[in-house]
Order: structure tokens, then C-alpha cells, then sequence
């Protein structure tokens, strides 16, 4: 994202490794309309997600703990930064059938 970070991820959250609301890793995350970041991270989160992403890609994409980016995401789903849509029910046998087709489609 902006250059190097001088600082290590989980004071970026003041320590904090939980959220108030459970993100699964495949939950997605997009950029709110207007949504502009109070922080570095948080304006660096709000960029990456103009493209919706997973909060796993986040992760990744931020070079950061899967634990920073869930409490990174959180944080700024509770400033209306950015909109969360839960995934599909991983145990709803259409969604099973849908992983499967994309299996086969490799």
C-alpha cells in the first residue's frame, strides 16, 4: 500500500485480536460510497476495496495478521467506511454444489 509500516500490526488495533460481530474469512468487503479513512490503514483499506475483496484478501493484500485485518475491517465497517456482505451458507447443499462446479470447472 503507502510505503514501509514503522509500525507492528497489532498496535494498529491498540491489541485488540477479536471483533463485536464474527467475520468469516471469505466474508466480502467493499468500499462505502464517500467512505474516506481517518487513518493510513483504514484509507489504505477503504482504496483496496473499491474492488470488493475478502476479508482474507485483505489480509493479504495489507501484508497483515488475519486477526489485524478482521479488527482493521470491523473498525471500519463500524465508521460506515466499508460494507460487509456474509458469505453464502457454507452449509446449504446449493452452496456445496456451486464449489463442487467450480472444482470441476479447474
Amino acid at each position: 500500500m503507502s510505503g514501509p509500516r514503522m509500525v507492528r500490526p497489532f498496535a494498529l488495533v491498540r491489541g485488540r485480536t477479536t471483533t463485536a460481530v464474527p467475520l468469516a474469512l471469505e466474508s466480502l468487503v467493499s468500499s462505502a460510497p464517500g467512505g474516506i479513512g481517518t487513518t493510513r490503514e483504514l484509507r489504505d483499506l477503504v482504496r483496496l476495496c473499491r474492488t470488493t475483496r475478502s476479508v482474507a484478501e485483505v489480509s493479504a493484500l495489507m501484508s497483515l495478521p488475519l486477526a489485524v485485518a478482521k479488527v482493521l475491517v470491523s473498525d471500519a465497517r463500524d465508521a460506515r467506511l466499508v460494507d460487509l456482505t456474509s458469505p453464502a451458507d457454507a452449509s446449504s447443499e446449493s452452496y456445496l454444489e456451486e464449489v463442487l462446479d467450480a472444482f470441476r470447472a479447474f
